[in-house]
């Protein structure tokens, strides 16, 4: 023991005369960059010494070291470091800070334990202490035009040499990939953060689907364009692989494109750094009317409401027609009468599909759409293609811009067996049979109690499949709350906390995670860095009355905003002279489906209300990750209409009459943490002061 608390005081010292040596070299304008990173790097290495292992951070530093890092792109991930570092340190301490009142502990006795918590956390400081450095003196070259380094100046790195595809499931490529930490590109620059994540779901043994991921170099080669028949010639190699490693893990032959044994796919896009609904994703592909007609004989409801949402997915994806304009669903619950579209007879899904077909072809897409459902092959090559050709769309370019993530990353694309989680259920209700139980959930994070216990937050729906949750197209009054979940399945609840535990614990931060159960079997489809933005104070109102409407409150507290509908309203409003004002905190985005096409006019913003999506929608996470501003957003608001031609809102009540009526630039007060929301302004208590 002794002697571990030498060794500490000697790297605490080694530290602290390298910042000073570099911190007096930086003031002097004569930074060693290399050297900088490198002690970066090493400090990051060493964190699993401190206890403090990050696979995040472990990533990162990889990214930060490889010599032919652009320098817009050594700023993003420097930047990331510094993030991570804040997101380490509130783990360590924000247990801690709510335990206080129940150690008895004044606030001068929280000060110096934790002051002595970061004392010996100092490879983690020297982490941020050098970002910061070298973040500086890489901005101030920048400034003055001065050279960076004779290395840093590749404009367009030659990162496109190999295309290899990796399978989730082939264990040592993944092993002999984790062992990279510099000196060339490493899994996540090769397969994004979301493909690199599914590949630590299996390396923890941790329960989810065998697929394939293509890699970044190909759009940054340009290949998906050039080469279209290399592109299929692969995708039908690797699908071969698939197959065997389906067949291999559970014993059932499938094959993609066959109706005796079909094999349906997720196409997704995941970068280096994450952009939440920014990227194309066409889901359940491989669908057409025979391959319906065989998932049918398990279940006809689940079947075809699996083939609309390919088309749904697919025509979006191809042909940009969005379907949810065209309210296909919600006009068959109408008919049948219903509030729900669980409730709606397997035939009415069956008619959707049709519908879907129609509108296709109404715009002009017959022969497209035959050639797609005709071949599933054309299908797959197509929807990859999509997903890459994502990446330069107007929405992610504006998304990266206001983020400030540099353009060159690009993205890879993850193939995958689809989850059904959208099969009908039992009788929901506790002791249900879990092994019939089918559904689709996210944990956008964990919460700590006042007893210091992390606690999974989040919510997941019964017969649903993901964009149901992280679309923002559907009312939260079908949602269950992730507390609900040992309630109704107590087995598969202690499944998932064990495995948010794993991918907390290993990751190094907290994770927010994406899974479907299907007939009783857990998969985790996705796992990424939650969003959570930094400690702020949550103002209240001063006897504020009787709310207009509720909704879920998703982040902020107080808020008076001048009411938005799209970008032109926003560029009009934000002109006004908020500091001037004391009735007025900033633009309010009034939405009622909140799609990831109006993530970037969301985080534009300064607040958000919605009449739908829940706190686990991208729109939710994009307004948890704003850190540059206070930010304030609740969530399908009850009785909430929203008319964009008429460019005007109003809240309902129950009977249907119009209780408030809003339109651009009126006043509506909102509460982001309680979820009320308020006509006109109110006044506002910030920081205990009037």
């Amino acid at each position: 023991r002794y002697f571990l608390q030498q060794l500490d005081c000697l790297l605490e010292e080694m530290n602290y005369l390298a910042l000073r040596k570099i911190a007096t070299a930086y003031a002097e304008g004569s930074v060693d960059l290399d050297q900088c990173l490198e002690i970066i790097r090493i400090s990051i290495l060493n964190l699993e010494l401190d206890g403090l292992a990050s696979r995040e951070l472990f990533d990162l530093a990889g990214l930060l070291s490889n010599p032919e890092r652009t320098t817009p792109e050594l700023l993003d991930v420097l930047r990331y470091v510094s993030r991570h570092y804040h997101k380490i340190r509130q783990r360590v301490t924000v247990p801690y800070e709510k335990m206080r009142p129940h150690l008895r502990l004044d606030e001068e006795d929280l000060r110096t334990i934790l002051a002595n918590m970061q004392r010996y956390m100092h490879d983690l400081n020297s982490v941020v202490h050098f970002s910061d450095i070298a973040g500086a003196f890489i901005r101030e070259r920048q400034r003055s035009g001065a050279p960076l380094h004779e290395q840093r100046q590749i404009d367009a790195p030659d990162r496109a040499a190999s295309h290899e595809f990796i399978h989730i499931s082939h264990r040592d490529e993944l092993v002999e990939g984790m062992k990279i930490c510099g000196g060339e590109s490493n899994l996540r620059e090769r397969y994004g953060g979301k493909g690199t994540s599914l590949l630590y779901v299996h390396h923890l043994h941790l329960p989810t689907r065998d697929g394939f991921i293509l890699p970044t170099s190909i759009p940054r080669a340009d290949r998906h364009r050039t080469d279209r028949g290399w592109l299929e010639g692969e995708l039908k190699r690797h699908l071969q692989i698939l197959e065997g490693d389906i067949e291999q893990r559970t014993g059932v032959r499938k094959r993609y494109g066959d109706p005796s044994s079909p094999l349906v796919l997720a196409v997704r896009g995941g970068s280096v750094f994450s952009m939440p609904g920014m990227l194309t994703t066409v889901v359940f592909a491989g669908m057409n009317d025979d391959i319906a007609e065989a998932l049918a004989e398990d279940g006809p409801w689940r079947a075809y409401d699996s083939y609309r949402r390919f088309l749904a997915s697919y025509g979006l994806a191809m042909w940009g027609v969005d379907l949810e304009n065209y309210n296909l669903v919600d006009d068959s619950k109408l008919r049948y009468g219903v509030a729900y579209k669980t409730d709606l007879p397997w035939e009415a899904m069956r008619e959707v599909a049709e519908t879907s077909k129609t509108v296709f072809r109404d715009h002009g897409f017959s022969d497209e759409l035959d050639k797609a459902l005709s071949d599933p092959i054309y299908q797959l090559v197509n929807s990859v293609t999509a997903v890459f050709e994502s990446w330069n769309m107007e929405r992610a370019r504006r998304y990266r811009e206001i983020k400030e993530i540099s353009h060159s990353w690009q993205t890879a694309v993850i193939v995958q067996e689809m989850a059904f989680g959208n099969g009908r259920n039992e009788p929901i209700q506790p002791d249900m049979d879990e092994t019939l139980v089918s559904l689709t959930g996210v944990i956008p994070r964990t919460t700590v109690s006042d007893f210091g216990i992390r606690e999974l937050s989040g919510e997941f729906k019964f017969s649903a499949a993901g964009d149901d949750l992280v679309g923002g197209v559907t009312s939260s009054g079908s949602f269950h709350t992730i507390k609900e979940f040992d309630t109704l399945t107590p087995m598969l609840g202690r499944y998932l906390r064990h495995a948010a535990s794993r991918l907390r614990t290993f990751m190094g931060t907290d994770q927010e995670v994406e899974f479907t159960v299907e007939s009783g079997i857990l998969s985790v489809l996705q796992s990424r860095t939650a969003e959570t933005y930094a400690d702020e104070a949550i103002d209240r109102f001063l006897e504020p009355g009787e709310p207009a409407t509720r909704g879920l409150g998703v982040r902020g507290g107080g808020f008076r905003g001048l009411v938005a509908f799209d970008e032109a309203d926003r560029r009009a409003l934000a002109d006004s002279d908020f500091a001037a004002r004391d009735d007025v905190d900033g633009v309010l985005m009034v939405l009622e489906n909140p799609t990831p096409e109006e993530i970037p006019l969301i985080i534009s913003a300064d607040g958000l209300l919605t009449s739908k999506g829940g706190s686990t929608s991208h729109a939710a996470v994009a307004a948890n990750g704003i850190e540059d501003k206070s930010f304030c957003a609740v969530m399908s608001a009850a009785g909430l209409q929203v008319d964009l031609k008429k460019r005007e809102a109003t809240i309902v009540d129950a009977d249907g009459t119009v209780v408030h009526r809003f339109a651009t630039g009126d006043i509506v007060s909102l509460h982001g943490t309680s979820g009320e929301v308020y006509a006109g302004t109110r006044s506002l208590i910030e920081n205990g002061k009037k």
